[in-house]
C-alpha cells in the first residue's frame, strides 16, 4: 500500500515539474529564442511564433500550405508570396537566379519548377536517368531533378518517384510526398498536424496512467473490503447457528422415569377365595 502511494506521489511531482517547465516559456510580446526552423513553438502557445527581427513572441500570420491543418485558422499567402518558417508575415517570392536562404520549393518565383537550390533560385532541369546533385545544406536533401523524379543518393542519378509501400528516406522521394517510418504511404494515411505542444501530450498520458492506477486500486480495495465483510458475516452466522442448536438440545431432568400416579391410590383387592374356617 505504501509503495502505491509513493509511486502516485512521484507521478504527480513529475506532472507538476512538466507543467512548470511549460509555464517557463515566454508569453505573447515577451522575449524568445529565435530558431530558423523550429520543431515546435518557442513560445508557450502554438498560436505564437518567435519573430526573428524583434526576438519576441508574436501571433502567427500565415501557414505554409493547405495541408497545414490547425484548429486555429491561418490564411494562405497570395500568389507570388510565401510563408516563412517563423510564419510572421507573407514574403515576396525570389526571382530566378536570386539569392535565397530557405531550402523550400515555394520561396522562388515559378515554383515548383523553380526552387531554392544551394543558395540560389534554380530551375529543376535534370530528367530521368541523368546525373543530378543534392543540396545537403537542407535537412530535406532537395535536388535538381524534374518534378516526377528525385536524385538517388547512391547513384546520383534521377530516378522515378516511389509508389506507396516502397522504402524511402525522405518524403520528397515518394509520389505521395509522405515517407513515414522508412516507407512511402498513401496521402489518405497522412497524419494531421498536431496543434498541442509535446508537454501537453506527456501530461495527458501521465494523467491517464495515474487515473488507471487509482481506479485499479479502488476496485482492488473495494473487493477486499467486501470479502472481509462477507467472511465476518459468515463467521457470525455460523456462531449463531451453533448457539441455536445448543439451546434446543433436550434437558436430562425430563429424561428420568416418573412414578405412576395411579400406584399411590391403588387399594389392596380382597381375595376371591376365602380361606376355610377351622372347626
Amino acid at each position: 500500500m505504501h509503495k502505491f502511494w509513493d509511486w502516485s506521489l512521484l507521478v504527480l511531482l513529475s506532472i507538476l515539474l512538466i507543467t512548470l517547465e511549460a509555464q517557463g516559456l515566454p508569453n505573447l510580446n515577451e522575449t524568445c529564442v529565435y530558431r530558423a526552423n523550429p520543431v515546435k513553438s518557442p513560445c508557450n502557445d502554438e498560436r505564437y511564433t518567435c519573430d526573428g527581427t524583434t526576438k519576441t513572441c508574436v501571433l502567427k500570420q500565415c501557414k505554409y500550405d493547405a495541408a497545414d491543418n490547425k484548429p486555429y485558422d491561418l490564411p494562405l499567402c497570395p500568389d507570388n508570396f510565401y510563408c516563412p518558417y517563423d510564419q510572421t508575415k507573407c514574403l515576396m517570392q525570389i526571382a530566378l537566379g536570386g539569392s535565397c536562404s530557405v531550402s523550400r520549393g515555394d520561396v522562388c518565383q515559378g515554383a515548383p519548377d523553380v526552387m531554392c537550390f544551394q543558395g540560389t533560385c534554380s530551375t529543376r532541369s535534370v530528367a530521368l536517368g541523368e546525373s543530378c546533385e543534392i543540396d545537403h545544406v537542407s535537412n530535406y536533401e532537395y535536388d535538381n531533378c524534374l518534378g516526377n523524379a528525385f536524385c538517388s543518393p547512391t547513384t546520383m542519378v534521377c530516378v522515378a518517384l516511389l509508389s506507396s509501400g516502397s522504402s524511402c528516406s525522405h518524403s520528397h522521394q515518394c509520389q505521395s510526398t509522405d515517407c513515414f517510418e522508412g516507407v512511402c504511404r498513401a496521402s489518405s494515411d497522412s497524419e494531421l498536424y498536431h496543434s498541442l505542444a509535446t508537454w501537453v501530450y506527456i501530461v495527458i498520458g501521465v494523467g491517464c496512467f495515474v487515473a488507471i492506477l487509482l481506479c485499479a486500486s479502488f476496485i482492488y480495495f473495494r473487493r477486499r473490503r467486501r470479502m472481509r465483510n462477507y467472511k465476518q458475516m459468515l463467521s457470525s452466522s455460523i456462531a449463531n447457528l451453533n448457539k441455536s442448536n445448543s439451546d434446543q438440545s433436550p434437558n436430562s431432568s425430563f429424561l428420568s422415569p416418573q412414578p405412576s400416579l395411579n400406584s399411590s391410590f391403588r387399594s389392596p383387592q380382597p381375595s376371591l377365595n376365602p380361606s376355610p374356617q377351622r372347626a
